[in-house]
Parts: structure tokens; C-alpha cells; sequence
């Protein structure tokens, strides 16, 4: 599985004017229902802000991994932020919130969002992907660099 698969140029952003969670989440799930004609764009927001209901998806360390499964869909889709000064997203370690990567999924395939997830949880806990991220001018650059992991993510694969 591929992140540049799902994650487009026009699906990241390196600035933001918004300082509110809610607002990140409603720019980014607007970024994702624009590239596909079967989302709603405020059905897409009103599911992933239920989510948050649940319980913040910000997992400390700087990261957030909003997501939602929505019917009918029939591929991943994401968008990502990379906030230098970080905004708070209420994550559990108290601290500022830099990088968010908003996952919607199919719901019918639990078991590829779960992967997703892991996958980027990983990704995002890697300090060497996040100063890159950080230091990243453009959103072409920080596609670049998931290009990049995605490539060295198969090479693991294919050598073990």
C-alpha cells in the first residue's frame, strides 16, 4: 500500500490561517470531498467530528490521525497539514499539534483503514520524516517525501 496512492499534492497543505481543530478538520475533509464527486463535503466533516467525539485522534508527539469510513466509497483518501507552530488539536500529551493526516476509507473495508492508520502512526513517530516535514516549503516537497518512504517501505517489504 502506497500513500501516494491516496495522499495528492492538492491534498496537503504547509500553511493554514485557522488555529481551531474544528476548522483543520473542516478545511481538510473540504481538500479530500473536492477530488471526489461521492463525498459531501459536510457529511464528511460531521462524521469525522463524531469521531473526535469519541475520544481526540491527536496521539501526542505533534500528530493527529483524524479518520472516518464513509459507504460507497471505493478507494482511501487523505489530506495532510504540516503546521510549524502547531495548533491545538487536544491531544493527550497536552502539547501543540503539527502534523495532521486525515484518513476517510471505504466502510465496507475496515481491516485496509486499519492498516492505513498503523501505517502512518509509525510513519508520523519517525523524528527523521518529521524534521523533513517540518523544514518541507511546499506541499510538492512534502509529497516528495512521502514518495520517499513509500519507496523505502517497499524495499523493507520486498526484503523480508
Amino acid at each position: 500500500m502506497r500513500i501516494c496512492d491516496f495522499l495528492t499534492q492538492d491534498r496537503i497543505l504547509t500553511t493554514l490561517a485557522t488555529r481551531s481543530k474544528e476548522e483543520v478538520i473542516a478545511t481538510l475533509a473540504a481538500l479530500v470531498a473536492e477530488s471526489h464527486p461521492a463525498i459531501d463535503r459536510l457529511t464528511l466533516d460531521r462524521a469525522i467530528c463524531e469521531r473526535e467525539q469519541q475520544g481526540s485522534t491527536a496521539v501526542g508527539e505533534g500528530v493527529a490521525l483524524p479518520h472516518a469510513r464513509f459507504p460507497g466509497l471505493g478507494q482511501n483518501l487523505a489530506a495532510f497539514i504540516c503546521i510549524g507552530d502547531g495548533i491545538d488539536f487536544e491531544s493527550i500529551d497536552g502539547k501543540p499539534t503539527h502534523f495532521i493526516f486525515l484518513l476517510v476509507s471505504p466502510a465496507e473495508a475496515p481491516g485496509p483503514h486499519l492498516k492505513v492508520l498503523a501505517r502512518m502512526s509509525r510513519l508520523l513517530s519517525d523524528p527523521g520524516f518529521k524534521a523533513r516535514s517540518l523544514q518541507a516549503k511546499s506541499s510538492a516537497e512534502i509529497l516528495a517525501i512521502f514518495r520517499d518512504e513509500d519507496d523505502r517501505f517497499a524495499q523493507q517489504l520486498r526484503a523480508a
